[in-house]
């Protein structure tokens, strides 16, 4: 083909000249000449526009598509046949069958924590309900001719029309990005140990698409024919290979309310990415003739949608659902959602990769059709970017969503849960407007589809913008996004209820008819009234809405100018119409009756025969027409002339409206022509009539007169052929064009996977040698901005902890298997927690860990083996700006605390800890609030109830240094849970430890609860911190689940797990009704006691039992027993041998563990007191030894204890297996502080400061800080002495 010039091209493709249409030859001509005469181009890209013009016409031999936005003419569309239906189902199979989706159903087991039934039901229906609208919105490519987003123009005008094409292409780009991180992920994860880079796979998967998209509508239908095959079979066989390990059994967490909650959000996400597609569901069938039908087209376009949709979403559902009992699932599913899809192919090895690449390779078709739309939209911006060529746009956009890929290629989950709702919102708002616009104001008008580029022909938009943004705040007050819920979400749930959707759709539809009836008053131009005018002159009556004369005339072009007596006429005509015909209140009331409707899910209201425009009149009752009305028209002229209209104003079949109007319409048209002659002549339209008349005579749709249409292009037949249906005319030859480009294609196909395999080997062997990227979760993935950080640490309790309490309370409270405790339904992995200095570490030795990121050795308080210390995230967060915090129900001066707040070679520096925790610190003070006990270390030795060598006086110096401080219930009460708090604050409530909380309850006027502890420091915290930068993070300790291991105490430990449960609650409680960015995570140090719900007491065969009832009549602990018994000897002695063991079996082993079977050596060890076991053990092995519960130490064990978190989504890191030093850089990570600069000033403050130059305490030898302890030194043969306790 010749290459034309840019002026040219505009005139065969109808472009505007001075706002009108190119229609006629002279014009053309015109144009023509101007272009070859010009030396410069006049288009206003200049030059680059004519060399990308010359650049399109090139390709365009290549089958390019070269159209852009403009409407396809009735002319330009292919023949109809049955084949159209099977590539719009395949299509839609083809483009959501996709990783993407089975990715998205993994969000319903790990983030919604949903069932595989419940997630399953809300995907089916949720992907429907979004479904039936794209279905629906794909119907008008063929009736209109034009693209999706031009659609929206009929509604929402001109201009506010642009930020709903903003808003596509967020949605579209987006889309492309998720993509691609899903396609690298994928490629990444087949890889030999990952050595193809994410970056690689969405770098390969991004340039095929681009190439598809490029070449435009025809390739893009040819691809879509195949793609779906190859993504059917994988995901096919995925289902089968990895169905055994699908979890079906666990049930949805949470409460009812929080259970209705997540279906409820999940259901939501589904139903957005189904409707995401609607903003271009009718870009790809506006080749489609218009005599198209739309219900079938609506079915089989319903049809692939939902199968596709389901059948991704379900073996996603099934694959996440098997993360919680398959490890392997678990760890690759911590690596990313690819990762997880990869490896449910496992089974099957070297194929099982290579499925993988397929199904990576799939991502293409769901890449290519937002690139597509993108090019589309980008050009309806304006009319300088319509200028811009669409493959010029869609390769803008690749470059857009590619970097946005590589650059949130680690955070997919994120994106999702909040992109991907978030953009659902806003299609839901907009159909809402679509249909009301064609059921209440277009249903009887139709749509005129020549005007799609005319601003001043389209509606104003004023109605639709502001009930569009109407429609935004109800979504804002009802959605629930990670990031955000809103204050109706949050009345559902824990986690709050997404009804963003619904509430939007609602609001929209109850606001939008009166709006629009007042724009219409005001404003006009549902039709332009000024072209009534010439009909009002001989029918007074007639109004806008009356079919169809009135339609007809409004396709005519107006005079530029009308004087005022005439625009007076049309005002009033208007006012008058108002009057007569429509009352707002109706309109009103209508919109409540739709909004409600659709709102309770009675369904979608499709009126598919809309655009038939006047054929539901009756012929019997065409009002104002019955008469001789001035023009001569009867009854049965109206009736021939409006079946005539219906099918030519819409675009229907030409030649069927012409048979049907029959001889009617020459008279018609005749009487129309006399009547208003003298006015044709007036404004110069005669041409225009006489073309009116012209149409009335028989010719072929594609006569060689027959004006062009605007926007039209001429090219050859050939071309348009090529273009449009993919098919040259044919030819003699057997093997024509059509069979050589399928050919052609397949190849191309073949040679890009192949050269996509051979990359990945070439890179792969390039990286062998390298070490694999160590990834992880970096700075990107904190959240930014303001942020608290909860820190909670169980000491001593292991996973069995948890087994024991959990059966307890279930048999306590008669409460069925599934109901769990807080901690299990937060669960999100393990630790190992071993020392430098031993396989077996300590508190001390762990805490640092969590405070430092760093191993040390058994009681090292944040030093390391080199006598060092290490700075703490607690004092990098307090030099950041946060506020700090430390609640225990131990001693404040105990290991876990003192770790987070001060430095000391040996834990047993508790007098020395208390200094540096209230300021004497070489930092200065780092603390700001600090509630639990170990009063005794505060006090100058002479005082009573101290236990502290010297007589310093640490409250008075915490007083001198600013701290308020609090030592009884009373004074503890007037906190006003935080209320009423003065920071910072010193709170010390007993002398050494606070009663495990099985006695405290007893004494809960003297001592408080760790519950309302962290509930009064979580407030004063948030307070103090309100109008701050900077949030604050606070370490909460159960402290005493350690003691009970170490007393080997069954009943202590299940009300210690128990009271730290409530706590957690409490902490997940504030967090969610926060209105600042949080995290609560929480883990043990290390397990205590060796603890197994089992014991063999017998030498014969084990009975497999344990018996959690024995645990519940006791009343007390068995430390406290023996301090009643301790008490009792020294108030009334000894006694005789019989009463005091009367007082030990009815008082204390009776009343006190409800044991009523002791033995006599039982009673008489405690009476004879000649155990080298203290008298608390006793009690203990009593009661464990009746409820079968066994104990392997009076010490620590080494098992790997649990990670617990409020959002495994933030807390991703953590997920599966870590050393305990990775939790201490997620809480340095999370809080984006500095621990190394920290360290640095400590060290030169040890180094050069004379006041801090004893600051770490007494020095330790080398044997307590080796590394080289856990080998056997003779230990069996060593005298077993008490010791026990002495270092907890």
């Amino acid at each position: 083909m010749a290459t034309s010039s840019p002026i040219s091209e505009q005139v065969e493709k109808g472009v505007e000249k001075d706002g009108m249409a190119v229609d006629s030859s002279s014009d053309r001509a015109k144009l023509s000449a101007q272009a070859h005469s010009s030396t410069e181009p006049t288009e206003p890209l200049g030059r680059l526009g004519l060399y990308f013009s010359q650049f399109e016409q090139q390709l365009i031999k290549y089958n390019f598509e070269a159209r852009g936005v403009q409407r396809v003419e009735p002319h330009e569309t292919h023949a109809q046949t049955w084949e159209d239906y099977i590539q719009a189902f395949f299509m839609w199979v083809s483009v959501n069958l996709a990783a993407v989706n089975i990715t998205l159903g993994m969000l319903a087991p790990t983030v919604y924590y949903l069932s595989f039934e419940d997630a399953a039901l809300c995907a089916t229906f949720g992907s429907l309900l979004g479904s039936l609208v794209v279905a629906y919105i794909a119907t008008w490519g063929p009736v209109s001719g034009n693209r999706t987003m031009i659609f929206t123009r009929y509604t929402f005008g001109w201009w506010p029309s642009k930020l709903i094409v903003l808003l596509n292409l967020i949605v579209l780009l987006g889309y492309s990005m998720i993509d691609l991180v899903v396609a690298g992920q994928i490629l990444s994860a087949v890889s030999s140990q990952g050595h193809l880079s994410v970056v690689v796979g969405i770098i390969v998967v991004a340039v095929i698409g681009w190439a598809i998209t490029t070449f435009g509508i025809s390739i893009y239908h040819m691809y879509m024919r195949y793609a779906w095959l190859p993504q059917v079979v994988a995901v096919s066989i995925l289902y089968g290979v990895s169905a055994s390990k699908f979890d079906l059994a666990t049930p949805t967490a949470g409460d009812p309310r929080t259970r209705v909650g997540n279906r409820l959000s999940f259901f939501s996400l589904c139903f957005s990415a189904a409707i995401t597609y609607a903003g271009g569901a009718a870009d790809f069938f506006v080749y489609y003739p218009p005599s198209t039908p739309r219900l079938p087209l609506f079915f089989v376009s319903l049809l692939g949608l939902v199968f596709s949709f389901s059948f991704a979403l379900i073996v996603g559902i099934g694959l996440a659902s098997g993360v919680t009992i398959d490890s392997a699932y678990s760890a690759a599913y911590s690596t990313g959602q690819g990762n997880l899809l990869v490896e449910g192919f496992s089974s099957l090895h070297g194929f099982g990769k290579f499925l993988g690449v397929v199904i990576a390779l799939g991502l293409i078709a769901n890449t290519i059709y937002p690139t597509y739309s993108s090019g589309i939209d980008f050009q309806i911006l304006g009319r300088t970017a319509q200028k811009v060529p669409r493959f010029i746009w869609n390769t803008f956009g690749v470059i857009i969503y590619t970097v946005c890929a590589l650059a949130g290629r680690d955070h997919l989950s994120a994106i999702f849960t909040n992109f991907l709702a978030l953009m659902g919102y806003w299609l839901a708002i907009w159909i809402a407007i679509i249909l009301e616009e064609q059921i209440i104001f277009r249903r009887r008008t139709g749509y005129d589809w020549t005007v799609w580029n005319q601003q001043n022909k389209l509606p104003v938009g004023i109605a639709a913008l502001i009930a569009f943004l109407v429609g935004w705040a109800g979504a804002i007050l009802c959605m629930a996004q990670v990031w955000y819920i809103g204050p109706i979400a949050k009345q559902v749930g824990e986690y709050g209820a997404d009804m963003g959707n619904y509430v939007g759709f609602s609001w929209a539809a109850l606001v939008y008819p009166p709006l629009r009836w007042f724009e219409l008053r005001k404003l006009g131009r549902l039709c332009n009234y000024k072209k009534y005018i010439k009909v009002s002159e001989v029918d007074p009556s007639a109004h806008p809405y009356d079919c169809c004369v009135l339609c007809f005339v409004s396709s005519l072009e107006t005079p530029r100018s009308m004087d005022d007596s005439i625009l007076e006429k049309s005002n009033a005509l208007k006012r008058s119409w108002h009057q007569t015909h429509v009352k707002p209140w109706k309109l009103f009331l209508l919109g409540v009756v739709i909004s409600i409707a659709i709102a309770l899910g009675v369904g979608l209201a499709l009126d598919l025969a809309a655009t038939k425009g006047c054929d539901g009149i009756d012929p019997d009752n065409v009002d104002g027409y019955d008469n001789d009305n001035g023009l001569g028209l009867t009854q049965a002229d109206a009736v021939g002339y409006v079946n005539f209209l219906a099918d030519t104003a819409h675009a229907r079949n030409l030649s069927v409206g012409l048979k049907n109007a029959g001889e009617i319409i020459p008279q018609v048209l005749g009487k129309i022509q006399s009547a208003v002659n003298e006015q044709c002549i007036q404004y110069g339209e005669c041409d225009t009539w006489q073309r009116i008349v012209e149409a009335g005579k028989p010719e072929p749709l594609l006569s060689e007169d027959r004006p062009s249409s605007e926007r039209t292009s001429e090219r050859h037949v050939e071309e348009e052929d090529a273009l449009l249906t993919g098919q040259h005319k044919p030819q003699e030859s057997k093997y024509g064009w059509p069979f050589w480009r399928e050919i052609g294609i397949f190849t191309w196909a073949v040679i890009a996977t192949a050269a996509v395999i051979v990359l990945a080997v070439l890179y792969q062997h390039q990286q062998t040698s390298r070490p694999a990227s160590s990834g992880g979760w970096g700075k990107n993935g904190k959240p930014t901005g303001k942020r608290n950080l909860i820190f909670m640490v169980s000491d001593g309790m292991g996973p069995t902890s948890l087994s024991l309490t959990r059966s307890f309370r279930q048999t306590e409270s008669g409460l069925p298997i599934d109901d769990v405790l807080v901690l299990d339904q937060h669960l999100i992995g393990s630790s190992r927690t071993r020392s430098t200095s031993s396989m077996i570490t300590d508190s001390a030795a762990g805490a640092t860990a969590f405070s430092c990121g760093m191993k040390s050795y058994n009681h090292a308080i944040s030093v390391l083996p080199d006598h060092s210390p290490c700075g703490t995230v607690l004092e990098a967060a307090k030099k950041a700006g946060y506020m700090t915090g430390l609640v225990v129900t131990t001693r404040i001066t105990d290991a876990t605390p003192a770790c987070f707040a001060a430095h000391a070679n040996q834990r047993s520096e508790e007098d020395l800890i208390a200094q540096q925790e209230i300021g004497e610190h070489p930092l200065g003070r780092v603390l700001d609030l600090m509630l639990g006990g170990g009063r005794c270390h505060f006090l100058p030795n002479n005082t009573d109830g101290s236990c502290r060598d010297d007589g310093k006086d640490v409250i008075a110096m915490a007083k001198e240094n600013g701290f308020s401080y609090v030592d009884d219930r009373k004074s503890f009460d007037g906190l006003n849970f935080g209320s009423g708090v003065k920071l910072p604050l010193l709170g010390l409530f007993a002398k050494t430890d606070i009663p495990y909380e099985v006695d405290r309850r007893f004494m809960d006027d003297v001592y408080p609860s760790l519950d309302e502890m962290s509930r009064t420091a979580l407030r004063a915290l948030s307070d103090a911190t309100e109008d701050s930068d900077q949030g604050f993070f606070l370490m909460i300790e159960g402290s005493r689940i350690d003691h009970a291991g170490h007393g080997n105490d069954p009943v202590a430990q299940v009300h210690e797990v128990l009271a730290y449960d409530k706590a957690f609650a409490s902490v997940l409680d504030f967090l969610n009704k926060d209105t600042v960015e949080g995290i609560l995570v929480g883990t043990s140090d290390h397990e205590t006691g060796g603890l197994a719900t089992a014991r063999q007491l017998h030498d014969a065969y084990p009975v497999y039992r344990w018996y959690p009832d024995m645990l519940i009549n006791s009343t007390h602990s068995a430390e406290n027993l023996a301090y009643q018994l301790r008490d009792h000897l020294a108030k009334q002695g000894k006694g005789s041998r019989e009463d005091l063991a009367t007082y030990i079996r009815e008082k204390l082993i009776e009343q006190g563990l409800g044991v009523y079977d002791a033995t006599d050596d039982e009673i008489n060890h405690l009476v004879d007191n000649s155990d080298p076991w203290p008298a608390s053990y006793i009690f203990a092995d009593i009661i464990s030894r009746r409820a079968q519960v066994g104990w392997t130490t009076h010490g620590h064990s080494a098992v790997d204890v649990n990670i617990y978190a409020s959002s495994p989504k933030h807390a991703r890191p953590l997920i599966g297996n870590h050393e305990n030093t990775e939790i201490g850089d997620f809480l340095r990570d999370y809080l984006d502080v500095d621990t190394e600069a920290v360290t640095k000033e400590l060290k030169e403050q040890l180094a050069t400061s004379s006041r801090f130059k004893n600051w770490l305490g007494k020095p330790v030898d080398d044997v307590t800080t080796r590394a080289d302890m856990d080998h056997y030194q003779g230990d069996f043969k060593r005298s077993l002495e008490c010791g026990c306790g002495a270092v907890h």
